[in-house]
C-alpha cells in the first residue's frame, strides 16, 4: 500500500503576514532614503554661492570630488531601492543602467536649475563628474556582487 506523499507544511498565515509587512516596510524605507538623499543633493546644489564655505583645497577640484561622491552615494541608494523593490527577483541589466542614468539625469536637471540661483551657474564638468561618480558606484556594486558570490 502506497501512502500519498506528505505535503510540506505551509508557513502560518501570521508568519507570512509579518514577512510581507517587513518587506513592505523595507521597500518604503529604501524609497524614503532615496528621496531624502535626492532632496539633500538638491538643497546643497541650490545654495547661493555666498553661503558655501571656502576651503584650503582648490575649490574647483574639491567641487568635482564632492560631485562624484554625492552622485556615487545617490546611485548606490537608488540601487538598494531597486533591489528591495524587485525582491526576491534579481535586478537585471536594464535596472543597472537605470542606476547610472536616473542620478545623471537628476544631476543635469539640478545643473540647469542652478542658473536661477544667485552666484551659481550650470557646469558641464559638474555633470560629467556626477556621471563618473554614478559609474564608479555601479562598478563597485558589480565587483562586490562578484566577491560575495565567490564566498558562498
Amino acid at each position: 500500500i502506497r501512502r500519498p506523499p506528505r505535503s510540506t507544511p505551509k508557513p502560518s498565515s501570521a508568519a507570512s503576514d509579518v514577512y510581507k509587512r517587513q518587506m513592505i516596510d523595507r521597500k518604503q524605507m529604501s524609497g524614503l532614503v532615496f528621496v531624502a538623499a535626492s532632496l539633500c543633493i538638491m538643497f546643497i546644489s541650490c545654495l547661493p554661492a555666498s553661503s558655501i564655505p571656502s576651503s584650503s583645497v582648490s575649490f574647483a577640484s574639491m567641487d568635482l570630488i564632492v560631485h562624484s561622491l554625492m552622485y556615487g552615494v545617490l546611485s548606490h541608494v537608488f540601487y538598494r531601492f531597486l533591489k528591495d523593490l524587485f525582491y526576491p527577483r534579481q535586478i537585471g541589466l536594464a535596472s543597472l543602467i537605470l542606476v547610472v542614468l536616473v542620478p545623471f539625469v537628476y544631476g543635469v536637471v539640478i545643473e540647469a536649475l542652478q542658473s536661477f540661483v544667485p552666484g551659481r551657474h550650470p557646469s558641464i564638468w559638474d555633470a560629467l563628474f556626477n556621471l563618473i561618480g554614478s559609474c564608479l558606484s555601479l562598478i563597485l556594486i558589480v565587483l562586490w556582487a562578484k566577491v560575495r558570490t565567490r564566498q558562498v
